[in-house]
């Protein structure tokens, strides 16, 4: 399982504050849709965007604005972009694919599907539920979750490895006591995924989201997304000004 997974999906739907453009009469004013978002890029020195208007089921407008990076490529409407913590709907999707088939118990605890599984508290890894990983009550914390955030290994046994590198964390709190956001939840959803369906998360997402929802410009590798144009990750680097850096690596369940 490569730890970058669903972190690739790609061409990501941007929801923005458009403002009405006469959808209800079947007619765009594109004229007003170019200088909204051109006027928003230039406020928030954004390089490059995809868009796209769905009205009734039905995309009704896309087009790519600005530059993939510092080679100036302009951005298309199928240009990948990382999109970061939007993954975990993705996984959360999968989760739940798997418990309407029946293969997943929201309640059992996380040792039904990974038996190894332990933590620093060994009784606070007991008692988690794959329920408390999926709505952020495990008691990991944001910083917790974050310690592996520039994680490169895209080895097949990455997603693993990082789970069991939790056995020596201990939770900030107890088990479901409160809400705390953690990209650990989501590591270990991705491999519990993984363990039930028999599949890597990066062949399961391919198969059981991308291939039903036609998402043919999803990806699940960043050497596959860059062969398709992956946009260069930015940086703020003094006042208006961006600085080019590497696309960050993200895992599937950030």
């Amino acid at each position: 399982m490569k730890q970058l997974s669903v972190a690739l999906f790609v061409v990501a739907l941007l929801v923005l504050s458009i403002p009405t453009v006469g959808l209800a009469q079947q007619e765009l004013d594109i004229a007003a849709i170019v200088a909204y978002i051109e006027n928003l890029m230039a406020e928030n020195k954004i390089p490059g965007l995809a868009l796209s208007i769905i009205h009734d089921d039905e995309v009704v407008y896309t087009q790519g604005y600005g530059v993939t990076g510092p080679e100036g490529v302009p951005v298309t409407p199928q240009a990948p972009f990382i999109i970061g913590s939007t993954s975990k709907s993705f996984t959360a999707l999968a989760i739940m694919q798997l418990v309407e088939a029946g293969k997943i118990d929201l309640d059992a605890p996380v040792q039904a599907y990974l038996p190894w599984f332990t933590l620093a508290d060994p009784a606070q890894a007991q008692k988690m539920t794959v329920r408390h990983l999926l709505i952020h009550t495990s008691g990991f914390s944001s910083m917790q979750g974050d310690k592996d955030i520039l994680n490169e290994d895209a080895s097949d046994e990455a997603l693993q490895a990082n789970v069991r590198e939790l056995a020596d964390t201990k939770p900030s709190r107890p088990v479901g006591e409160k809400f705390d956001y953690s990209n650990s939840n989501y590591d270990i959803l991705g491999l519990i995924v993984q363990e039930v369906s028999g599949q890597s998360f990066e062949t399961y997402v391919e198969e059981h989201i991308y291939t039903p929802l036609e998402m043919s410009n999803s990806y699940t590798s960043k050497s596959e997304a860059d062969e398709n144009g992956l946009a260069v990750g930015h940086t703020r680097r003094g006042p208006g000004t961006f600085s080019d850096r590497a696309a960050k690596r993200w895992t599937l369940w950030k």
